[in-house]
């Protein structure tokens, strides 16, 4: 049976789930994104000798973004940020399982971003190379100082 918790004071905060199960409200919408997603990741890939090897050729097909549809205040974003945590820390879960081109894929740390940083000067694009540098900026101090 789907069970919901509500944690006072929090009821209007985005909840990120560290472990989907099977009991989780949105079960059933997470499945759906971890097959829509395992169908890009399959597409996105080609065989060469015998390795499978994504490929930037395959890049141009349709339905490559997942979206979370609902009403305000419907969990959207809590589901949203509940798979990308899965898919980014817990493969192993079970909404995985028929997952095969997933399996195999390696996914880097993902990059939010909040629609309040946008202004007349900042764009998406600005933001989002503004924290991959920062990102492989520690990356590089943390070998440095190994």
């Amino acid at each position: 049976m789907a069970k919901i918790t509500i944690i006072k004071g929090e009821e209007f905060k985005i909840a990120v789930k560290e472990k989907i199960t099977q009991d989780d409200l949105f079960i059933e919408q997470y499945k759906r994104a971890a097959y829509m997603l395992d169908k890009i990741v399959g597409t996105s890939t080609e065989i060469k000798d015998d390795k499978d090897l994504w490929s930037w050729k395959s890049q141009d097909f349709e339905n490559n973004i997942i979206a979370f549809c609902g009403e305000r205040g419907e969990g959207k974003s809590s589901v949203m940020m509940s798979f990308v945590n899965a898919v980014y820390k817990d493969k192993e879960n079970e909404i995985f399982t028929k997952c095969t081109n997933l399996q195999k894929t390696y996914f880097a740390e993902p990059i939010l971003i909040d629609p309040s940083l946008f202004d007349d000067v900042h764009n998406v694009l600005d933001i989002v190379l503004a924290k991959i540098l920062r990102n492989s900026m520690s990356v590089i101090i943390m070998i440095i100082s190994a």
